[in-house]
């Protein structure tokens, strides 16, 4: 139409396609990593669980699933996990969840998505 100014969007959704299938591509190669990761503190989480019954230590479990998961302690027979970890007002703090979601954990994880990400780009 004369007097009128048009522009093309078409590569936007295009690219938008492309963004979406690169998120889900991304996604599936660096949860493996997140697995890894979880039985990791799992793991680790669970040795330094102190040990009287066994039940904190059998109390130790992962959930989720997909790149949202979770390491948890306690449970009804081992509700005080919590005061273990955090302290009450007559008891000092035994950490031992805490320890293992810091700083060298972290980089740890950040290596191992860092290795799942390294093949390149995921489209042309």
């Amino acid at each position: 139409m004369p007097g009128h100014v048009a522009i093309d969007f078409s590569d936007v959704q295009r690219w938008g396609g492309l963004l979406a299938e690169e998120t889900v591509a991304i996604a599936q190669r660096v949860e493996p990593a997140v697995v890894v990761q979880q039985r990791s503190v799992h793991q680790a989480i669970q040795e330094a669980a102190p040990f009287r019954t066994g039940a904190l230590r059998g109390s130790v479990r992962t959930t989720g699933k997909g790149l949202s998961r979770w390491v948890r302690a306690g449970s009804r027979k081992a509700f005080y996990a919590r005061f273990l970890e955090f302290g009450t007002k007559k008891m000092d703090a035994r950490p031992f969840v805490r320890p293992h979601a810091g700083e060298p954990e972290l980089r740890e994880f950040e290596n191992r998505v860092d290795a799942a990400l390294t093949n390149g780009p995921i489209y042309s």
